[in-house]
């Protein structure tokens, strides 16, 4: 749902495009040794002493904010530009704008607020994309997810 907020920020169409291209990055992260899909961890790059955020010693992991991030900086998106490493507020903020949501969308997405994040799964977080592909819609239940509330 987009919210009088979401449409003041200017976020008001969901790039389609992008995130189905974060749900296939995603579907590939398994075999990926070294990267994985932790929603407790914004973003940690553990290889050439970048930027920590989240759990120590977890080579590069990240959230789906953090891996949008990631994609954004890769299709050289400007505001995912930080030499000295982003923040938190820096990931989401560039995340919410890479895939076209609003500002309450985007809380839903990367920051539900009674859902258990050390109990979602890549394969939830693909299925919650996908749905919000498909109907503009950020619904972690009505994507077929099976939630543990705190």
């Amino acid at each position: 749902m987009t919210t009088e907020t979401d449409t003041e920020i200017g976020f008001d169409t969901v790039n389609t495009e992008n995130v189905m291209a974060l749900a296939a990055f995603l579907e590939e992260l398994p075999e990926h040794s070294d990267r994985h899909f932790d929603m407790n961890c914004w973003l940690v790059e553990d290889h050439h002493g970048d930027t920590e955020f989240g759990t120590d010693g977890c080579d590069t992991a990240g959230c789906i904010a953090g891996w949008a991030y990631v994609l954004a900086k890769e299709a050289g998106m400007p505001e995912a530009n930080f030499p000295n490493g982003a923040l938190p507020s820096e990931i989401r903020f560039t995340a919410t704008m890479f895939l076209g949501l609003g500002w309450s969308q985007s809380r839903a997405l990367f920051l539900p607020d009674v859902v258990d994040l050390s109990k979602v799964s890549v394969e939830d977080a693909i299925k919650v994309l996908r749905h919000l592909a498909d109907t503009g819609e950020v619904d972690w239940e009505g994507a077929g997810v099976e939630l543990e509330y705190l």
